[in-house]
C-alpha cells in the first residue's frame, strides 16, 4: 500500500483482486503488468486515471474519488505540487502493484524503470502478424501464377 498526499488529502492506493479484475476487464487488458507498462510508455493519462480511480481509498477504506474527473483534478495538482510528471505517477502506481504481488513477478525499482521505458510495448504485434501474413500470401500467389498465360 502506498499513501499519496495532495492538497491536504491523504489516501492509499490499494489494489485488490476484485479491483484488478474489474479494471483489466473494463480496459480490455490481458493483465495488469501489460496495462500499466504499456500505458506508461504511451503516457496514457486516461488509463492512469482509471487505475487511480479504481485503487484509491480514503483512510476510512472508502472509495476516494467519485468520478474520473476528480482523479484528473488530483493528478494535475499532484504533478504541480510535487514537481513530478505523469511517468512519475505511473511509477508510484507500479510500486504498489509490485508490492502487492500483482505483476508476473516481483521486480526491483530498476526493473520497473526498464519496463517503463521498454519500446517493445510500442509494437502492435497483431498488425505486425497481419502484415507478415499478407506479404507471405502475396508472395505465394505471385509464385503460383508466374508461369500462367491466360
Amino acid at each position: 500500500m502506498i499513501v499519496l498526499q495532495n492538497m491536504g488529502q491523504e489516501f492509499c492506493l490499494v489494489p485488490r483482486t476484485k479491483k484488478v479484475i474489474a479494471l483489466t476487464e473494463k480496459l480490455d487488458a490481458k493483465n495488469l503488468n501489460d496495462l500499466i507498462f504499456k500505458s506508461a510508455n504511451e503516457v496514457n493519462v486516461k488509463v492512469l486515471a482509471e487505475i487511480i480511480l479504481e485503487f484509491a481509498e480514503g483512510t476510512d477504506g472508502n472509495k476516494m474519488f467519485s468520478s474520473v474527473n476528480d482523479v484528473y483534478d488530483f493528478m494535475d495538482s499532484w504533478i504541480k505540487e510535487n514537481q513530478k510528471s505523469y511517468k512519475d505517477l505511473f511509477m508510484e502506481v507500479a510500486k504498489v502493484v509490485n508490492e502487492m504481488g500483482f505483476f508476473k513477478e516481483k521486480m526491483t525499482e530498476e526493473q520497473m524503470e526498464k519496463q517503463m521505458n521498454n519500446t517493445a510495448y510500442d509494437i502492435d504485434m497483431a498488425e505486425l502478424v497481419r502484415n507478415s501474413a499478407q506479404k507471405f500470401v502475396d508472395t505465394m500467389a505471385e509464385e503460383e501464377f508466374k508461369g500462367y498465360k491466360g
